[in-house]
């Protein structure tokens, strides 16, 4: 699932996840993966392990840590992030001065945040299972869905 960026900072609440669980049952899943860059609510953690199928929450902090763990880094984040910029916002490159440049990326974030969409997921079940063993060997059994 893709949440919209919310810039005032709100971590994903209950009805979230609510949601999210009953689009999984509906599907057939045994257990589900919602990940935010902001955090959950207490009543979203609560929520998320009361019904199933259970959902493990991976809040912004808990991803960095994965990425880190996996060695992913952040430069093929920031390059893909900074490519799709360059494609969208600032060609052709000739501003007038840095605030026009200035103005531009904020604007593309702005229009992006707006509408940004879930897109097609191409991640397999057994990629999930894969994913959910790695996750699982990184956390204590009695805290599953702790970030």
């Amino acid at each position: 699932m893709i949440k919209r960026y919310d810039p005032n900072g709100r971590p994903v609440g209950r009805e979230t996840v609510a949601l999210f669980q009953r689009d999984a049952q509906t599907k057939g899943a045994e257990r589900a993966v919602l990940v935010t860059l902001s955090g959950f609510s207490e009543p979203a953690r609560r929520a998320a392990i009361v019904t199933s199928p259970t959902v493990d929450l991976i809040d912004g902090e808990r991803l960095a840590n994965l990425v880190k763990e996996q060695r992913l880094g952040v430069r093929s984040v920031t390059r893909v992030y900074f490519s799709v910029l360059q494609r969208k916002a600032t060609s052709p490159s000739d501003f007038a001065d840095l605030d026009v440049l200035a103005q531009r990326i904020l604007d593309f974030q702005d229009r992006f945040n707006a509408t940004a969409e879930p897109f097609d997921w191409t991640f397999t079940r057994d990629d999930l299972h894969t994913l959910l063993a790695r996750i699982d060997a990184h956390e204590p059994t009695a805290t599953p869905h702790a970030a």
